[in-house]
C-alpha cells in the first residue's frame, strides 16, 4: 500500500472515530435531556395529583372537605335511589370548643380537631366517608344502611370515641360530641333538605345533654 493511501485510510478512521465520539456526547446529551424531561413531568403529576387531594380535603385534618361531601352526598342519595336503600348524613359538632380556642389558643384547637378527626373516621366503617364540615363541625355520610338502628349504634360509637380527656400542649381538656342525623329518604330527598335535617337533630341532641347535665348538677347539689 503506497503512503497516500495509507494515509487516507488513517485519516479516514480518525474521521470515522471523531465521528463515533461526536454521536456518543450527543447521545449521552440527549439522555440527560430525556432524564431531565420526565422528572419535570413526574414532578407536575405530583403536583397536580396533589393539587387534586387538596382540593378536596381538608387541610388541617387531612378528611375530606365539603366539597366531596356534596359530590359524595348526591352520589350516595342516587345510588340510594336507584337500589331502594337507606342513607344516612351524621352532623357532629364538638361541645364547647370555642372556650378550648379562647383559653388555650387557636394552635391547640387545631391540634385537638386533628386528633378528633382521627377518632372519627376510626369509628366508622371503611365505606362511609367522615369529613370536616367546617370549623368543629364534622359530617359523615353512611351508606347502604339497613335500618336505622345501625346509625344509632354508629352514632354511639363516634360519641365513645371523642368523649373523654385529652392531653394537648400540656393541658387536660373534657371534650364531647353532639350528634344527629337525618335518613334519605325520610327525612329528606335531597341533600340540602337531608343536611338541614341532620344539622336540627344535632341541636336537640346539644339542648338534651344541656338539659341532662343541669338535671344531673341540679341532683348533686341535693345530696
Amino acid at each position: 500500500m503506497s503512503a497516500t493511501k495509507l494515509d487516507d485510510t488513517q485519516a479516514c478512521a480518525c474521521s470515522l472515530e471523531e465521528h463515533l465520539k461526536a454521536a456518543l456526547e450527543e447521545n449521552r446529551t440527549l439522555r440527560a435531556a430525556n432524564e431531565q424531561l420526565e422528572a419535570a413531568l413526574d414532578e407536575i403529576t405530583q403536583q397536580r395529583i396533589y393539587a387534586q387531594h387538596m382540593a378536596h380535603h381538608d387541610g388541617l385534618t387531612g378528611l375530606p372537605n365539603r366539597q366531596m361531601l356534596m359530590q359524595r352526598l348526591q352520589d350516595g342519595i342516587a345510588e340510594s335511589f336507584a337500589h331502594q336503600r337507606l342513607l344516612a348524613l351524621m352532623f357532629i359538632d364538638i361541645d364547647g370548643f370555642k372556650v378550648v380556642n379562647d383559653s388555650h389558643g387557636h394552635s391547640a384547637g387545631d391540634k385537638l380537631l386533628a386528633v378528633l378527626a382521627t377518632r372519627i373516621a376510626s369509628a366508622v366503617r371503611a365505606d362511609d366517608l367522615a369529613c370536616r364540615y367546617g370549623g368543629d363541625e364534622f359530617v359523615v355520610i353512611l351508606s347502604d344502611i339497613s335500618e336505622a338502628a345501625v346509625v344509632a349504634r354508629v352514632a354511639e360509637d363516634i360519641r365513645s370515641h371523642v368523649n373523654g380527656r385529652y392531653s394537648i400542649d400540656g393541658q387536660e381538656l373534657q371534650i364531647s360530641a353532639s350528634i344527629g342525623y337525618a335518613l334519605y329518604p325520610t327525612d329528606g330527598d335531597q341533600w340540602d333538605s337531608l343536611l338541614s335535617s341532620a344539622d336540627a337533630s344535632m341541636y336537640r341532641d346539644k339542648h338534651s345533654q344541656m338539659d341532662r347535665r343541669l338535671q344531673d348538677d341540679a341532683n348533686h347539689q341535693q345530696l
